[in-house]
């Protein structure tokens, strides 16, 4: 080589252009795994941003744990999927069938259980609907409500013997009654008795406890007035009726 030619340098090669095809071929695990995600997440988003009332029921809503509104009516409501909780209640009577009673609960240690049936409404007005609402809207408060029929029972047949409840059964639903209400407001269930039914009365544990049929039922007066009137569910007349000014706490909790 020449000493006076000059030095020849490799010029780099340009770099392709890549066609939006080619791009997508090399890409499209990728991009298609984004757009479904992205799809999905919207779609999920958009599901959770309604919540439906059915007929019939009614809706609680609540936000950041704080009640917002508590007699939603039936429609289609919009919410914050994230910050915003609409639950559905039922708007009518829930009856619950239960056998109350854990133990030897009687003052003199005998076993006393009871059939009840309980017939309630969720009022979210009256307790903390907010610090309630997972016990209501699980099973309407049944569960809740199963507990509290146990310690109220407890409670009172523990205060006499067996066949003092056994001679006086509207006693026995009275203080019934009684307990459960002042259960309800010292643990802010947001619910409230209609009527309790005693449909029998079982004494001694084992095999083979004595069952006494009672069929009496506890009802709330009407609205205006303070108490419970107790009647035989065998016909319409009262066996009596007790004016209740103010619910007493317990003597046994």
């Amino acid at each position: 080589m020449s000493e006076d030619q000059p030095e020849s340098k490799e010029q780099p090669a340009k770099k392709k252009r890549r066609s939006v095809s080619e791009f997508y071929e090399d890409h499209k695990v990728g991009i298609i795994g984004t757009v479904v995600t992205a799809f999905l997440a919207s779609s999920i988003l958009g599901y959770r941003s309604f919540e439906i009332v059915e007929a019939g029921n009614f809706g609680v809503r609540i936000k950041n744990g704080k009640l917002v509104s508590d007699n939603l009516e039936a429609g289609i409501y919009s919410k914050s999927p994230i910050f915003d909780t609409i639950y559905e209640l039922r708007n009518n009577t829930i009856i619950l069938e239960t056998t109350a009673g854990t133990g030897r609960n009687t003052h003199e240690q005998n076993m006393l259980t009871a059939d009840l049936r309980i017939h309630y409404k969720i009022k979210p007005e009256i307790g903390s609907i907010a610090l309630q609402i997972d016990n209501m809207v699980t099973d309407q408060g049944k569960a809740l409500l199963e507990e509290v029929a146990d310690n109220s029972l407890d409670s009172v047949v523990g205060e006499r013997h067996s066949m003092d409840h056994l001679a006086n059964p509207q006693g026995l639903l009275q203080g019934l009654a009684d307990n459960f209400e002042w259960r309800f407001r010292q643990n802010n269930v947001p619910a409230e008795i209609d009527s309790i039914e005693l449909l029998t009365i079982h004494i001694g544990d084992g095999g083979n406890p004595y069952r006494i049929p009672v069929q009496l039922r506890i009802r709330r007066l009407e609205e205006g007035k303070a108490g419970w009137a107790v009647e035989s569910m065998a016909g319409p007349a009262a066996v009596s009726v007790q004016q209740a000014g103010s619910i007493a706490s317990p003597k046994n909790n």
